[in-house]
C-alpha cells in the first residue's frame, strides 16, 4: 500500500513540474537556438522571481520590466498582461514572483501571464545594479568592438551610458542617436528632451527591440541627464502664454527677466517666472499670438548659447491644419506636414481614454472633415472625460496610418459638459477606395446611416448602407453581437487600423439597432417560410414557403420608410411547397423588407441589396 502511495505521489510531482518549471531569467534569455529564439518559447508555464526595474508605459501600456538582483547582461525580461488577464498594479522596486509562458514578440523575448494570480508580490526591494555600458554594447554593425549578442545580452535589462554625446537627431523608427567614442546606440525618447548634435549627455534606461534596432527606452525625462545647458523645447499654453523647457537649472535672477527673450516675428514679452516645482521650467507672457504660426525664440544672458534659437507655434494649432496639410506627394498614407512639430491643440473629447484598449483618446475641434486627431499617451496621468474642453501639447506623428499627437508635454482641462454631435456619414464614405473622403474622417467623430450587418466576426465586423463596405471595431466597449441581416445606425471615432477605417463606438449608447433580423415562428397555415439569399450583390432573391391547406399568400416589398413599392404575389396557392424568384436589380442598393400575409400569420423579413 505504501508503495502504491508512493508512486501516486511521484506522478502527481511530476505533473506539476512539467505544467509549471521554476527557473530564473538568466536562462529564458540565455538559452537560446540557432535563430537567436529563447529555447524555452513553447515550453509551457515557467516561473521566475525579479525586481521591477520599469513599469508601464515605457515600451507599452501593459507590459513592465523584471531584473535579476544582481543586473547585468541576460538579466532582464519583459513582462506581458494581455486585457484579458485582467489588471496588477506594479511599482519600481517591487519584488515579484510571476508564472506565465515564454515567447518572442518582434525580437523581444517576453514572459506573457495569463492570469494576474499568478503574480505574487514579495514585498519590496533595492533595484539591480545599473548595467554601465558603452554605445559599442548595442551596436550590432561594424562600427562595434563587441559581437551582436552582446547587445542581445542586455535586452530586458536597465543599463546607463555615460558621457556620450548626441551625433544624429534622427534614428530609425523614433529617437536619436549617441556614441561614448565606441560605437553608436540609439535613444527612444519620448520626453521633454529635444536633441542637439553634439549634446553631452548621460541616459539610462530599459534595453528593448524596436524595429530591429536594440534601443535605450528611457523610463522618464530624469533617465536622460543633459551635461550641457539648452532650451529643449518651447510651447504655447494659451495664446499669450508660452513655456520655455531647458536641459538643466537656469539662473533665477536672469531667467525671470523678460528681456532676455526675443520672439521673431515681434512678440513681446512681458513677464517671466519659474517653475515652483521645475526650475529648469520657464513660463513667458507675450503679447497675443498668431494661431500656428511659426515664431523663433532665442535668449541672452542665461548661460545657453546666445546664438541658439528654437521654433514654436503660436496659440493654438488648427486640428484642421494638422490633417488636411499633408505631403503633396503622399496621396497614399496622407501623412502630416505638421509631422515631428511640437504643436498645441484645444479642442473637445469626443472619445475618451477608458473607451479603449490602449492609451489614447480623441480631441475635435467643430464636427466634419479633418477636425478630430487621436492622443497617444502611455505615460498618462490624468484622466479624460468625454466632453471636457482641453488644451494638449504634444509632437505630431505618422504611426501605421494615423496622425496623432505623442509625447504629451502639457494638458489643461479647461470646462466640461460640451457635447459634439456626430457627423453623419455613408458607410461608403469610410472605405478605403473612398481616398480622401475617408481620409479627412480619420479620428472624427461619426454616425452612419441605417446600414445592414453584412458581416459577424465580432472583433472586426461589416455594415454596408448600400454605398459601400464600413469596418466596425472595439467590440470591448460594448455587448452587441452582430448579426448579419440586422440594420444598425453605429457612432464611433474613426481610425486607421489594420489597412482600413474602422469605426469605434465607445459604448453600447453607440450601437442603435434599428431592425433585428430574427427568424420568427410561422404560425397555424404557414408551414415553413424562407428567403435566400438575405444579402445579395444582383439583387437576385428567392421565396420558399409551405402551406397546409389552400391559402391566401400575399408578399409585398417596402423600402425603409415603410413604403410599398413591389408587390411580388397576391393570390390562392394549394397545399404543398411553394416558390417566388425574383430580380430586384434595377433597386437603389439598401436594406428592404418582405411583408408576407399568410392567412392569419403576418411575418417580415428584411433583405439588403448592396451594388
Amino acid at each position: 500500500m505504501k508503495k502504491l502511495l508512493v508512486a501516486a505521489m511521484f506522478v502527481a510531482l511530476v505533473g506539476v513540474s512539467r505544467a509549471q518549471i521554476q527557473t530564473t531569467i538568466y536562462h529564458l534569455q540565455f538559452d537560446r537556438d540557432s535563430t537567436g529564439a529563447s529555447t524555452w518559447v513553447d515550453s509551457g508555464e515557467v516561473t521566475v522571481s525579479g525586481i521591477v526595474t520599469a513599469g508601464y508605459g515605457v515600451t507599452g501600456s501593459r507590459n513592465f520590466f523584471l531584473e535579476m538582483s544582481q543586473g547585468g547582461p541576460w538579466s532582464g525580461i519583459m513582462v506581458y498582461i494581455p486585457s484579458s488577464a485582467g489588471t496588477f498594479p506594479v511599482n519600481v522596486g517591487d519584488s515579484l514572483t510571476v508564472t506565465g509562458t515564454v515567447s518572442e514578440y518582434y525580437g523581444n523575448t517576453e514572459l506573457m501571464v495569463s492570469d494576474t494570480n499568478n503574480i505574487v508580490r514579495n514585498g519590496t526591494a533595492n533595484l539591480p545594479p545599473v548595467a554601465i555600458i558603452s554605445t559599442a554594447h548595442l551596436d550590432t554593425t561594424s562600427t562595434s568592438s563587441y559581437g551582436p549578442d552582446s547587445a542581445e545580452a542586455y535586452e530586458g535589462v536597465l543599463v546607463r551610458v555615460e558621457n556620450a554625446f548626441v551625433v544624429d537627431t534622427t534614428a530609425p523608427h523614433g529617437g536619436f542617436q549617441i556614441t561614448d567614442g565606441d560605437g553608436y546606440a540609439i535613444v527612444y525618447n519620448s520626453y521633454t528632451y529635444t536633441p542637439h548634435v553634439g549634446d553631452p549627455l548621460n541616459v539610462t534606461g530599459i534595453v528593448h527591440t524596436h524595429y530591429g534596432w536594440y534601443k535605450i527606452r528611457p523610463r522618464s525625462a530624469d533617465d536622460i541627464e543633459v551635461l550641457s545647458q539648452h532650451i529643449s523645447v518651447a510651447y504655447s499654453t494659451s495664446r499669450t502664454s508660452l513655456n520655455v523647457k531647458f536641459t538643466r537649472p537656469v539662473n533665477p535672477s536672469s531667467a525671470t527677466n523678460p528681456a532676455n527673450y526675443i520672439i521673431t516675428p515681434s512678440l513681446s514679452v512681458t513677464a517671466a517666472s519659474i517653475d515652483p516645482n521645475d526650475s529648469t521650467l520657464v513660463h513667458l507672457t507675450t503679447g497675443t499670438q498668431t494661431d500656428g504660426q511659426a515664431y523663433t525664440l532665442a535668449t541672452q544672458n542665461l548661460g545657453v548659447p546666445d546664438t541658439e534659437a528654437v521654433t514654436f507655434y503660436g496659440g493654438f494649432t488648427p486640428i484642421f491644419d494638422i490633417q488636411h496639410e499633408y505631403v503633396d506627394t503622399d496621396t497614399v498614407n496622407f501623412e502630416s506636414i505638421w509631422a515631428g512639430r511640437v504643436v498645441t491643440i484645444t479642442g473637445v473629447i469626443t472619445g475618451e481614454r477608458d473607451a479603449f484598449p490602449y492609451p489614447f483618446y480623441f480631441v475635435q475641434q467643430g464636427t466634419g472633415p479633418w477636425s478630430g486627431i487621436q492622443i497617444f499617451d502611455s505615460h498618462m496621468n490624468y484622466t479624460t472625460n468625454r466632453g471636457d474642453s482641453v488644451i494638449v501639447v504634444g509632437t505630431v506623428s505618422e504611426y501605421n496610418g494615423m496622425t496623432e499627437l505623442e509625447n504629451i508635454l502639457y494638458y489643461e482641462t479647461v470646462s466640461s459638459g460640451h457635447t459634439v454631435t456626430p457627423y453623419l456619414v455613408h458607410t461608403g464614405d469610410l472605405n478605403l477606395n473612398a481616398d480622401t473622403v475617408a481620409e479627412s474622417f480619420e479620428s472624427v467623430l461619426i454616425t452612419t446611416y441605417t446600414a445592414a450587418v453584412v458581416t459577424n466576426d465580432p472583433n472586426n465586423w461589416q455594415i454596408d448602407d448600400g454605398t459601400g463596405v464600413a469596418y466596425v471595431d472595439n467590440s470591448n466597449a460594448y455587448n452587441y453581437v452582430p448579426t448579419v441581416g440586422d440594420s444598425v445606425a453605429v457612432t464611433g471615432n474613426v481610425r486607421f487600423i489594420r489597412g482600413n477605417f474602422n469605426i469605434n463606438p465607445r459604448d453600447d449608447n453607440d450601437i442603435n439597432v434599428v431592425y433585428v433580423g430574427v427568424n420568427e415562428l410561422p404560425n397555424a397555415g404557414l408551414r415553413s417560410f424562407e428567403i435566400l439569399p438575405v444579402v445579395s450583390f444582383r439583387g437576385d432573391f428567392t421565396i420558399k414557403f409551405a402551406v397546409s391547406s389552400r391559402t391566401r399568400v400575399r408578399v409585398n416589398l417596402y423600402n425603409v420608410t415603410g413604403q410599398r413599392i413591389l408587390t411580388v404575389a397576391d393570390r390562392n396557392f394549394n397545399a404543398g411547397l411553394h416558390e417566388l424568384r425574383m430580380n430586384l436589380g434595377n433597386m437603389t442598393p439598401g436594406v428592404y423588407f418582405f411583408k408576407v400575409d399568410a392567412g392569419k400569420t403576418r411575418i417580415y423579413r428584411k433583405v439588403i441589396i448592396l451594388r
